[in-house]
């Protein structure tokens, strides 16, 4: 029971990291095609994600009442559900970004989409390899996957001033400068939670 239970959890946590990549991407292509249908979808199916992060508190609340655990089954409780709130945070990045994107639709602007890309295909990979560091006890995958998030923040950082660049050009129109820059800043904070999960990862593996 004890082993199933862990399982049970496990395959949660991946579920839930596999609906936050699915709505980080539609969330990008969304951005990157200013397309406002899939802004929308990406807005609905934040439920979904909501759904899974209660389920998930509620397994680790049963799995602490059922097992009463110690040592290493309690170090695994314990980030289980420290991540499970990281998740559910990168859900409602993914819900901010399309939010965003309806925001710029009908706006005229320039932007430099090549960075925007460059951060959102680091960051939502180091969330997935978080999650499996975690899942798999895998601390070299952890200690790999925090290695990334300077490089985000250089990206993001070049980003920003980039994007103030344009706006003093006239070339960005003012509306669309904080819409912009939050999206940036949601990606940087993905790679953020993807540290903090591989920090949770560690601090499994390694006691």
């Amino acid at each position: 029971m004890l082993r199933q239970d862990i399982d049970l959890i496990r395959a949660k946590l991946m579920e839930m990291v596999a609906l936050d990549e699915q709505a980080l991407t539609r969330a990008l292509h969304a951005f990157l095609r200013r397309d406002r249908q899939s802004a929308y979808s990406v807005i609905l199916r934040d439920q979904d994600v909501d759904a899974l992060d209660a389920a998930l508190d509620q397994l680790c609340l049963e799995f602490i009442v059922r097992h009463q655990p110690s040592a290493g089954h309690l170090r695994f409780v314990y980030s289980a559900s420290k991540i499970v709130n990281l998740l559910e945070r990168c859900g409602d990045y993914a819900e901010s970004i399309a939010r965003q994107v309806l925001l710029l639709s009908s706006l005229d602007y320039e932007a430099p989409m090549d960075e925007f890309h460059q951060i959102a295909n680091l960051s939502i990979p180091m969330l997935h390899n978080a999650v499996h560091a975690f899942v798999e006890g895998n601390a070299d995958l952890a200690r790999t996957t925090m290695a990334v998030e300077p490089r985000v923040n250089q990206i993001r950082d070049g980003l920003n001033a980039r994007l103030v660049e344009l706006r003093e050009e006239g070339r960005l129109p003012l509306e669309a400068l904080n819409p912009l820059t939050t999206i940036a800043r949601r990606f940087e904070r993905v790679s953020d939670q993807a540290t903090n999960i591989s920090e949770q990862a560690l601090y499994f593996t390694t006691g």
